[in-house]
């Protein structure tokens, strides 16, 4: 008897632990719908801006080559900071945090990878490099949606690989400007719907 309520105890204390997990892990992606908002607007207005450059100074201008670099790394120390000043905040961070945060810093550094091969290859930037990053993105979503029970939140990996397969055939505009919208899509919609549950 003693052995079955020793059991029936540590099950029970599991489950309560992956529950603190799930809500933790969820608390923490709405509290950051605001860093969702910042990529979704930063990525299309970045895109025009981009475009207004080039047509200044030129495609192969030093400007234009390190614009794309430059937005990357003001984005990415934009995301550090504010994850570091919430951190410092908190008391601690729990499991399900690290591990969020973590996961999205593995995504980015994958994309920002992905860019220097690209580069380092002679490869330039062609279609099939905004389809890649697509598909990097759509499993980003698709992951966290599924660790977290976020289905809602997972449905937006859908639209990123649909974006990934309707851009590859584009030439390099269309498919930047496509790609530009879709981050709008799935990232400063569902950032504005945390945001706003949040603030309630």
């Amino acid at each position: 008897m003693n052995t079955d309520k020793t059991n029936q105890d540590e099950a029970l204390e599991q489950v309560q632990t992956i529950k603190r997990f799930f809500e933790e892990g969820q608390k923490h992606i709405y509290e950051n719908g605001v860093l969702l908002m910042f990529w979704g607007i930063l990525i299309p207005a970045a895109t025009a801006a981009f475009y207004c450059l080039a047509a200044k100074s030129g495609y192969d201008s030093i400007a234009a080559i390190a614009f794309w670099p430059a937005v990357s790394v003001f984005g990415a120390a934009v995301s550090v900071i504010t994850g570091m000043r919430k951190s410092k905040r908190a008391a601690a961070q729990s499991f399900a945090v690290k591990i969020n945060s973590f996961m999205w810093i593995g995504f980015l550094l994958s994309i920002l990878i992905l860019f220097a091969v690209h580069m380092l290859g002679g490869d330039g930037m062609r279609p099939l490099f905004l389809s890649t990053i697509a598909l990097l993105l759509g499993m980003a979503y698709w992951t966290y949606g599924s660790i977290l029970q976020l289905g809602w939140f997972r449905l937006f990996s859908a639209v990123w690989w649909i974006a990934a397969l309707v851009i590859a055939p584009l030439e390099w505009a269309q498919a930047s400007i496509g790609l530009a919208g879709c981050t709008f899509v799935c990232s400063f919609i569902p950032g504005l719907v945390m945001f706003t549950n949040q603030k309630k």
